[in-house]
């Protein structure tokens, strides 16, 4: 089965093409792009006016921006996993001094593409996170 997926608005675009195939027992998820997706950073951070502070400085803020129901005044930590890793779901980081989150924007051989704001300070973008990063403490998307 493969799934056309057009991104656009803020810091993405693109199109992908996924071609998935159901998990196995035991196996996380077999999915890969077929094609590539020109994703950048914003050039300047916007701000959340209504709790002050720059978005590409929240990872839940970046989150919320992209497309993801979060509470408002749920941190990182806060956030209890409740999903498998899909398209659209947070990945839930544990690092020593602080959590994070970044969502999942597709899947490539050498772990997940996400999207996220302040893994570096105050900045906003991708990056590739391995499927067996042992920050990983699980996966988060909004109940329906």
């Amino acid at each position: 089965m493969a799934i056309l997926i057009k991104v656009t608005g803020l810091a993405l675009a693109g199109v992908l093409t996924v071609s998935i195939a159901p998990p196995t027992a035991g196996e996380v998820l077999n999915m890969t792009i077929a094609s590539s997706v020109d994703l950048k950073p914003l050039e300047k951070p916007k701000t959340d006016a209504s709790e002050g502070t720059e978005i590409a400085c929240s990872c839940i803020k970046t989150a919320r921006q992209a497309g993801v129901d979060i509470p408002i005044g749920t941190n990182a930590g806060d956030l209890e996993p409740n999903s498998k890793p899909e398209i659209g779901a947070l990945i839930l980081l544990s690092y020593p001094t602080i959590d994070h989150v970044a969502k999942i924007l597709g899947y490539k051989a050498e772990g997940f593409l996400s999207y996220e704001g302040n893994y570096d300070h105050c900045i906003q973008g991708t990056r590739i996170i391995a499927y067996n990063d042992p920050a990983i403490r699980g996966f988060w998307k909004p109940e329906p």
